[in-house]
């Protein structure tokens, strides 16, 4: 920030980094340490003041987050997140831990949990994220099941929405175990 007298023009340099060259209050997005100058120009007198800022950039932490995971409702999946700093979750709602690198995760909706990594040394911080992807479970049902006499057989039927992968267990006596109507 510069604070010139009304009739004195600014120059800052080197520009390339900064929202504006010209202006009191430029915004500086350097990738390395830089200093930036200022000459002020009275435009009256034409003479010429100088001075310098050093913006140093300091390394963001380094992170690593585990890959997006879809779990079907009312199971739980662990997220698995690492960085050199403070590790903070968030939203908190369905995990094990907020602060910790490998939360247990169980969310009723999908939910995308957001990894933040602070440097403790310097302050910045670094963030990802990992989208918990919530499935419902499969809706069957079953037909009403009437006693057999020794040796006759019943049809066992289920119906389901959905391209369901049927297993029937225990499978002994069942004439296929991974259909949706088995005869027992």
């Amino acid at each position: 920030t510069a604070t010139p007298i009304a009739h004195d023009s600014l120059l800052w340099s080197p520009f390339i980094t900064l929202t504006c060259d010209s202006c009191i209050t430029p915004f500086a997005f350097p990738t390395t340490t830089t200093t930036y100058y200022l000459v002020v120009t009275d435009s009256t007198t034409g003479c010429k003041s100088m001075d310098s800022a050093i913006v140093t950039v300091k390394p963001a932490p380094t992170i690593s987050i585990s890959p997006n995971t879809a779990i079907c409702i009312g199971d739980s999946t662990i997220l698995i997140g690492t960085g050199s700093g403070r590790l903070s979750w968030n939203p908190v709602s369905g995990l094990s831990c907020a602060n910790c690198p490998s939360p247990m995760a169980n969310p009723t909706i999908s939910t995308t949990y957001v990894l933040l990594v602070t440097d403790t040394l310097n302050s910045c911080t670094s963030k990802d994220s990992v989208q918990v992807i919530v499935n419902p479970l499969p809706s069957i049902t079953l037909n009403n099941l009437d006693s057999i006499c020794m040796g006759d057989s019943i049809a066992l039927n289920a119906n389901g929405t959905g391209n369901y992968n049927w297993t029937w267990t225990p499978t002994t006596g069942l004439n296929c175990p991974t259909c949706p109507s088995p005869q027992a």
